[in-house]
């Protein structure tokens, strides 16, 4: 679930994955959590503060069309849960509910290698990715790229990028040299017609006088 802003006179309601610290923030701003539709209502007049920590948890204020699909790989120890999910990235990657529940993955995750499971004690029940898995967040906000960077216990990989204002998917750096050259020669039809359009204006004038 992305991240989804809409406005009123008087509030600003805002749809997202849950997320513990967001949760926190949020009531710091006295949002209020509405069941029923699964979202969250602030007053208006806190809407910079409400994408301030939109940024802050999400790396996205619900104005990011760029996403990308990133592929993690877990270190050489286990990531870990404590008496909760797994989040990486403003994002639920796996999640447990007890010692002995086991482990599902989150939406929008697709585990490519390895495993996750529950582990813990009775009371101290934990959520576990183990070391060296590998599994791919699909559509991450590009701004949600910050989290991943200078982390020792993870190293990540773009797979692939996409935008939603163009539709467009880049899939490797062939794509990326290609949507290149479209856009030159875009700009130059736009300077060739730039000129047509010039030496036209320069006629209409000469017929004019």
């Amino acid at each position: 679930m992305q991240v989804s802003i809409k406005k009123s006179n008087k509030t600003i309601n805002v749809t997202s994955q849950y997320n513990p610290l967001f949760s926190s923030k949020a009531r710091k701003l006295n949002g209020q959590y509405d069941y029923s539709s699964k979202s969250w209502s602030f007053d208006i007049r806190s809407e910079d503060l409400v994408k301030e920590i939109l940024l802050e948890v999400y790396g996205n204020d619900g104005s990011e069309t760029t996403f990308v699909d990133v592929d993690i790989t877990v270190g050489d120890d286990n990531l870990l849960g404590h008496q909760d999910s797994i989040y990486l990235a403003g994002r639920i990657i796996a999640g447990a509910r007890g010692r002995d529940s086991g482990a599902t993955i989150g939406d929008g995750i697709v585990l490519v290698s390895g495993e996750i499971k529950s582990g813990g004690s009775v009371k101290n029940w934990l959520t576990v990715v183990k070391s060296e898995s590998v599994f791919r967040i699909l559509d991450l906000p590009l701004g949600a790229l910050k989290f991943l960077e200078n982390r020792d216990d993870i190293n990540y990989k773009i797979i692939a990028t996409h935008n939603l204002e163009t539709e467009t998917i880049v899939n490797n750096d062939s794509d990326v040299e290609q949507l290149r050259t479209e856009i030159n020669n875009l700009k130059q039809q736009a300077l060739s017609i730039a000129k047509q359009l010039e030496n036209l204006t320069t006629k209409l004038v000469e017929f004019s006088k």
